[in-house]
């Protein structure tokens, strides 16, 4: 059975957290599900990333990270690859981010601690959309 994604170059997914544990913690749990995925632990590392893997189509990024934001780099990629290339998911520990599911590109938010059912739901929902534009 086809997991649907072998068409794609791989990696498809770019968890950014700059706590590296829950990044590769992220990142197993959709490779698990079948979607290939590589960590990033700041902003700058995460856009030498997508600049570097073209296959990228969805970027997990925490909010709140040193130096440069997952908002700051959000906007910062989709400027570059526009949002029918990359859609963006956000993680969150504070109830005060959900105002980030605003900008266009973002394909939804889920806080810290989440269930990986529901970012699985959400990743989809970003490689599904990226697909239809790319094809």
């Amino acid at each position: 059975m086809s997991d649907g994604y072998s068409d794609v170059a791989a990696p498809l997914v770019l968890v950014v957290d700059d706590e590296a544990l829950l990044a590769e913690e992220t990142a197993f749990g959709l490779e698990m599900a079948g979607i290939p995925a590589i960590t990033a632990s700041s902003a700058a590392d995460a856009l030498r990333e997508l600049r570097g893997h073209a296959g990228i189509r969805v970027l997990v990024t925490d909010v709140r990270m040193p130096q440069e934001d997952g908002i700051a780099l959000a906007r910062r990629a989709l400027a570059e690859l526009g949002p029918s290339r990359l859609g963006v998911i956000f993680m969150t520990g504070n109830a005060n981010d959900a105002a980030v599911t605003d900008l266009a590109g973002v394909v939804g938010l889920v806080r810290k601690p989440f269930a990986m059912e529901e970012l699985l739901d959400l990743v989809r929902a970003a490689l599904g959309g990226a697909r239809r534009a790319a094809g």
